[in-house]
């Protein structure tokens, strides 16, 4: 729509979102080849193209063509898709109406239950069904009116796609049957029409196939259907519920995994590759005016999964989220999308800004930056742990690197290997030939260290830059760090010590029964430190009198405090402990300042007093 010159065209907006999309390194978009059915239908996407059978809104095809030739300039490819199982855009609903089975339902007019009902017959509708058809042969078989490329021709189209989400909405086996039968039918014909394109199903995945996996596995295994599809959705299917989705984030993360799980399975058993092409959580507390915690984690989760699975050659071949939103301005909470309104990525039936991502959510736009970084490249490089990443001087073996390549590119590519000192100064650089022929190579770094740590980067910079990152040592004893110390730095600190030895600690233990057994009991120790500043500690002892030995443990930064299991490790002493002001020895609700704390001078620095606290503790060991 956006591409055409008619109602609701804006070039110079859909040039904007073109370059800022590409800028983030998006190179697939999913598009909706264009809605069904007459203008003015609530919840429903306007204006549409396909008025009615067969007639079409001439300007909307001129729109797909600019917005094709567009993309070209930009190296993007488009996956088009050609119906809906949803009322925002006509879809199903339309064809059956044409068909004489009554009116499209819509559900936020007339019920969801009585919208599945109708939705079902479209997989046993053969005169539906057959319009359809049709209007898959007028598409697929246009010819571009700028450039006058037949589409089938056109690279810029990665695949066709039946339809958004098909769904039989069914458990009669008949009606599955016909389900599978006019979705591998629909393939067909769009590879009679053009066989130089991929066709994929447009399929949620089970959610989609009435939660069967056996549904979903013969759908995918038609011959013409060339690569499975999965939508995610935890708010829609209850896994993350209103009014604040982001409160169950890690359920939603456990969910979707296993989600995943569940189709690389029967992916790797059809020989398939998955796109998770369509993915989405709400914002915070479902509001425009909140911000993207929740979608944060969720995005970086599928991000994450698809990345690790596209480096180690696994099913998961690439990923679309939705939906991009861009440069339309946020709506008032609650708000619907009617006619006039700036388009955005949540669909008509759908709150305004819900699932959408905005140029101005950066937070989500780094991660799909990041994503997409590591999603286009041809290549990955992979460090072998070996020796636990510490190497040593008198016999010390090389680094060895697995380099894979994607779609079985052959050639040589050279892979090159920076280190730095911990402190970031550079001490080596090397760069070898990978000949990975058609799968994978393995490479070897003789790196000659010195005794040290080093910040190790592998990368390829080829066809996009690949890269991974990682820690290394060689004979951590024989490292000999220059002296720094101040001159006064043993004074200093005798003077300090002498301080604290003037305060009396002042030890007390109190019991603490309802953590105490036959095995350990815990007890709470109180001490003054140094300034006489309290501190506390909670002491785990073993109930047998004897010899035994000591663990001590002190709270890191700002860390929660923990009182060890009385059960656990019954032939030891724990004791762990909090410096001044933190966890355990918080006695009033502290400033976080801790590390800056009188930094001015070395007198009144918090960690001169920290440091001291540690020392009181010993001495109470």
């Amino acid at each position: 729509i956006l591409a055409s010159d008619g109602q609701g065209g804006d070039k110079e907006r859909l040039t904007a979102e073109l370059d800022t999309l590409k800028g983030l390194g998006i190179t697939n978009l999913r598009v909706l080849v264009g809605g069904d059915g007459p203008d003015g239908i609530p919840t429903r996407i306007e204006p549409t193209l396909q008025k009615a059978p067969g007639e079409y809104n001439d300007t909307i095809l001129r729109g797909l063509d600019y917005l094709l030739v567009e993309m070209a300039k930009r190296d993007m490819k488009a996956v088009l898709y050609l119906n809906n199982t949803w009322e925002w855009s006509g879809g199903f609903g339309c064809y059956l109406e044409w068909a004489g089975a009554g009116k499209a339902l819509i559900p936020a007019i007339d019920g969801y239950q009585p919208f599945k009902e109708q939705m079902a017959g479209f997989s046993t509708n053969e005169k539906a069904q057959e319009l359809f058809y049709q209007h898959i042969r007028n598409i697929v078989s246009r010819r571009n009116s700028i450039t006058g490329k037949p589409y089938k021709d056109d690279v810029t189209i990665f695949s066709w796609q039946i339809a958004n989400e098909p769904r039989c909405f069914s458990a009669d086996t008949i009606v599955r049957q016909k389900f599978v039968e006019w979705i591998g039918k629909a393939a067909s014909i769009i590879k009679e029409c053009d066989p130089n394109h991929m066709v994929s199903a447009g399929s949620e995945g089970y959610m989609g196939c009435e939660q069967n996996w056996e549904l979903f596995e013969k759908v995918h295994s038609h011959p013409q259907i060339d690569y499975i599809t999965i939508h995610i959705w935890p708010y829609n299917w209850s896994w993350a519920p209103a009014p604040k989705p982001e409160d169950y984030i890690w359920a939603s993360i456990d969910s979707t995994k296993k989600y995943l799980a569940g189709h690389a399975a029967i992916a790797e058993r059809l020989s398939k590759p998955i796109v998770v092409e369509e993915f989405g959580f709400p914002r915070d507390a479902m509001r425009n005016d909140w911000g993207t915690w929740g979608r944060d984690h969720y995005y970086q989760t599928i991000a994450d999964a698809v990345v690790e699975s596209d480096r180690n050659g696994g099913v998961f071949a690439g990923l679309n989220f939705w939906g991009w939103s861009g440069y339309a301005p946020k709506q008032p909470n609650g708000t619907f999308w009617e006619k006039g309104m700036p388009y955005c990525g949540d669909p008509a039936q759908e709150v305004q800004g819900l699932n959408g991502v905005y140029v101005s959510d950066v937070s989500t736009t780094d991660i799909i930056k990041k994503a997409a970084a590591h999603t286009n490249v041809n290549y990955s490089v992979e460090a072998l742990l070996e020796n636990d990443w510490l190497y040593t001087l008198d016999d010390q073996k090389p680094l060895r690197v697995l380099v894979r390549t994607k779609q079985g590119r052959a050639g040589r590519v050279d892979v090159s290997l920076e280190l730095k000192t911990d402190k970031g100064e550079t001490y080596k650089n090397f760069t070898t030939t990978a000949r990975p022929g058609r799968i994978t190579d393995t490479i070897e770094f003789h790196m000659g260290l010195e005794p040290g740590f080093y910040k190790a980067r592998l990368y390829v910079e080829k066809d996009g830059l690949t890269e991974k990152a990682f820690n290394i040592g060689c004979e951590p004893t024989a490292i000999i760090s220059p002296r720094d110390a101040q001159d006064d730095f043993e004074s200093f600190w005798k003077d300090t010590r002498k301080q604290l030895d003037a305060v009396a600690p002042n030890f007390r233990r109190t019991l603490i029964p309802e953590r105490s057994n036959d095995v350990r009991r815990t007890y709470r120790i109180d001490m003054i430190s140094f300034g006489g500043v309290p501190i506390r500690g909670w002491l785990v002892e073993p109930v047998k009198e004897g010899k035994y030995p000591v663990r001590v443990a002190f709270n890191g930064y700002d860390s929660k405090p923990w009182i060890e299991d009385p059960n656990a490790n019954p032939n030891r002493i724990d004791f762990t402990t909090s410096a001044r002001e933190q966890g355990i020895s918080e006695f009033f609700p502290p400033v976080k300042d801790w590390a800056t704390r009188g930094i001015s001078s070395k007198e009144t620095y918090y960690y001169r007093g920290a440091y001291m606290d540690c020392v009181r503790a010993m001495e109470f060991v």
